[in-house]
């Protein structure tokens, strides 16, 4: 099975509302309702016929960038497998590898209004945001 990435799958500014309740790194941040100030976008798979829905922000926590994320699709083993392989990194900098913690909704649900898990990174808030998502590999069965 193959995901195909349109051109830019995300790139997205800070999204900057207070964030969820304190966390030590890496460690589960709360939840945050997905609102249209989320980056929602899709990755194609098996030519159309499973579209995942993403839905991803990034807010700050104690002056680090906390991902909160949510996917939509009715794959299950193939969704983790992507899920595992999303790379977010800013300004050129992994910052985080994989969102397989991402709540799934059903692909009929819109995402917004549906609770985003958030996790806290290492990183800290830059002056300047620049947020790219990409998958690690493109070729899953």
């Amino acid at each position: 099975m193959w995901a195909g990435l349109r051109r830019g799958l995300f790139a997205a500014a800070l999204v900057l509302p207070t964030g969820p309740a304190i966390a030590q790194t890496g460690e589960d941040a709360g939840q945050l309702a997905v609102t249209d100030q989320f980056v929602i976008d899709e990755i194609e798979v098996s030519g159309g016929l499973n579209d995942v829905a993403f839905a991803l922000a990034f807010t700050r926590q104690n002056g680090r960038v906390v991902v909160c994320a949510a996917t939509a699709s009715q794959l299950s083993g193939t969704l983790q497998q992507i899920k595992r392989a999303m790379v977010i990194s800013e300004s050129g900098r992994t910052i985080m590898r994989g969102i397989h913690w991402a709540p799934n909704y059903r692909p009929t649900e819109d995402l917004i209004g549906q609770q985003a898990a958030c996790r806290l990174t290492t990183h800290p808030v830059p002056a300047d945001p620049d947020f790219e998502v990409r998958l690690a590999r493109t070729s899953f069965r």
